[in-house]
C-alpha cells in the first residue's frame, strides 16, 4: 500500500516520518502545498535533509500554483516535481493508498 504524506504547514518533522515509512520499503510520496512549499527551496535549512528523503525514494510534489503564488517557483530543488490542482487531486483519490495529512 502507498502512503501519501499531505502538508500544508512549514514542517520538517515530516522527513523523519517519510524516511521510517520509506525504510520500511513502502512506496510514499509527499504533496506539498501552501506554506510547506518554502521547504523545497534550494538552500533552505531543511534542503539537506530533503535531498537524502528524496535520495532514498520518497517522491515529493508541490503545488505549482502555491509556488508561483510565493515567488519561489524558479528556487525550487530540482528533485521536485510539479503538479497542479487537476494533478494534485490524481494523487489524492488513487485507490490502494493511505493519505495522511500533516
Amino acid at each position: 500500500m502507498k502512503t501519501v504524506l499531505f502538508l500544508n504547514k512549514f514542517d520538517p518533522s515530516f522527513l523523519e516520518i517519510a524516511s521510517g515509512i520509506r525504510a520500511k520499503n513502502e512506496e510514499v510520496c509527499a504533496v506539498l502545498c501552501q506554506d510547506a512549499v518554502y521547504m523545497a527551496v534550494k538552500n533552505d535549512k531543511t534542503a539537506p535533509d530533503f535531498d537524502k528523503v528524496t535520495q532514498a525514494g520518497v517522491k515529493v510534489y508541490l503545488l505549482s500554483k502555491d509556488a508561483q503564488r510565493r515567488g519561489i517557483a524558479r528556487s525550487l530543488a530540482s528533485s521536485i516535481e510539479l503538479v497542479d490542482y487537476e494533478g494534485l487531486v490524481d494523487l489524492l483519490v488513487q485507490e490502494n493508498q493511505k493519505v495522511i495529512n500533516l
